[in-house]
């Protein structure tokens, strides 16, 4: 099983499983947020459509492929720029294979918003399988591509696995769930060769098995499909904080002889008020709407109380406050998300001149560019035509830093 991040926040996993000796299933799960997702406007609604090529092949031959078209509605303009909303769905493919003899394949999926540039290219190997499928995570009823779940609900979340064992023998499943802690070292720094780990096991328990479900091709008579679901509220873990878990799941006959171990992991990211890292980024991001003190105040807040002033300190700029989503909040970060992404190379980022003014005015109606020429600095002039406004930024050294021409414009 495979995750894997883009530019464009694209993110899947996948699984295979088999229906006889030659003949397999494989389902590409994919998810991406809304923002990265361009909508055009139909009637009443808003509307999106992206591909996706997915082909199968056995070193340079084609096994199979297929092009999916995906169409996504929304209600409104909101909807499509909140960065908590995504889109989940999956694909599939089923392939016979020329030879029983083959134990691995290539897959390639090409993704392609169809009303934008956004595109992303992927090619991994995966291995057919053989006892058992790879293990699905989902977090509720949702497939969870990036094996990763916030410390901040666990409460409210529940880790789901599935998986496939082909073996006609399986009695009993166990489930093993380990966590590498740090060991403090006492060595000196410049002496350590590593950091040192210990693992200790969080939680175990035996998985239900299902009943057996026979296949009906002759030559996989003896062999059994058996279906492994298993659920784990997470607050059981809450004790052992965030970070990496390793799982383990193991598979025995009824003289509890092992028949096989499926190794995989999972990530419980840190709460952004608990990671210290985080939170001070966050509230030096605040820079635009927060005077100097309330800043000083929000950063000197013990931890445990750190969610609590924050949202006290958005609450004053809601628009609807009797809602779960601040949407002056949300706008917010996305400006600051979106200064970070556009003029960071070279530049400073959302504390960069360019950002000062996106932050107060937002997206220009329409940008100038001017490149380096041999008499001319390279340079960007910005127009708000609503409010007869322009800002004129120059690249005076050539390395992408844009400072405001006049100053006091702003």
């Amino acid at each position: 099983m495979q995750t894997t991040f883009t530019d464009i926040e694209f993110t899947y996993t996948y699984t295979v499983t088999k229906s006889n000796d030659s003949t397999y299933t494989f389902n590409l799960y994919y998810e991406i947020p809304y923002r990265n997702l361009y909508f055009y406007k139909a009637e009443e609604r808003f509307y999106n459509r992206h591909e996706l090529l997915c082909q199968i092949f056995h070193k340079q031959t084609l096994i199979s492929g297929e092009i999916f078209t995906k169409s996504i509605y929304v209600d409104n303009y909101e909807q499509t720029m909140q960065t908590q909303l995504k889109y989940r769905d999956h694909v599939q493919l089923t392939f016979t294979l020329p030879s029983t003899k083959i134990s691995s394949l290539n897959a390639v999926v090409d993704f392609q918003d169809r009303h934008s540039s956004n595109q992303a290219n992927y090619q991994f190997k995966f291995n057919l399988p053989d006892l058992y499928t790879p293990i699905l995570f989902y977090t509720n009823e949702n497939i969870n591509p990036t094996h990763t779940y916030q410390q901040a609900t666990l409460k409210n979340d529940t880790l789901n696995l599935k998986m496939t064992i082909y073996h006609s023998q399986l009695h009993t499943c166990s489930l093993f769930i380990t966590k590498y802690d740090e060991i403090v070292d006492a060595t000196p720094r410049a002496f350590r060769r590593r950091i040192k780990t210990k693992p200790h096991i969080v939680f175990r328990d035996y998985l239900p098995v299902q009943e057996k479900i026979n296949l009906a091709d002759e030559s996989f008579s003896q062999q059994n499909q058996t279906k492994i679901t298993y659920q784990l509220p997470l607050t059981k873990l809450n004790d052992f904080g965030a970070g990496r878990y390793h799982l383990k799941i193991t598979g025995y006959d009824a003289n509890d002889k092992i028949l096989f171990s499926a190794l995989d992991s999972f990530m419980i990211a840190p709460s952004r008020f608990e990671n210290d890292k985080v939170y001070l980024e966050m509230v030096n991001q605040l820079m635009y709407i927060a005077t100097e003190s309330e800043m000083k105040r929000l950063k000197q807040i013990p931890v445990a109380q750190r969610e609590s002033a924050w949202y006290a300190f958005w609450k004053t700029y809601d628009p609807t406050p009797t809602t779960e989503i601040n949407e002056r909040e949300v706008e917010y970060f996305q400006r600051i998300n979106y200064c970070i992404d556009n003029f960071s190379k070279g530049d400073y980022g959302y504390r960069s001149q360019r950002a000062r003014v996106y932050m107060k005015y937002g997206p220009a109606d329409f940008i100038e560019t001017r490149p380096f020429e041999q008499n001319s600095r390279p340079l960007e002039i910005w127009y708000y035509y609503t409010i007869n406004r322009k800002f004129i930024f120059i690249d005076y050294n050539g390395f992408g830093e844009y400072v405001l021409y006049q100053e006091s414009q702003i």
